[in-house]
């Protein structure tokens, strides 16, 4: 059973109300981060939920 998985980054300036309110607080860079770094965790486990990346994300940034 193969599986294909694409993590894509949106290189365009978001408009909605959340992305306002945060956009002093993460970068363009750190975006990019996070996406290599789940494609990684994705790599790696293809069985990863949503829940296990956003805590491992969590984790990471609250270093």
């Amino acid at each position: 059973n193969n599986t294909n998985v694409q993590v894509k980054v949106n290189p365009f300036k978001h408009t909605c109300q959340e992305s306002t309110l945060r956009k002093d607080t993460i970068s363009r860079a750190k975006s990019r981060w996070v996406a290599g770094e789940v494609k990684k965790w994705v790599k790696e486990n293809q069985q990863v939920g949503p829940k296990e990346l956003q805590r491992r994300t969590s984790k990471i940034s609250s270093r």
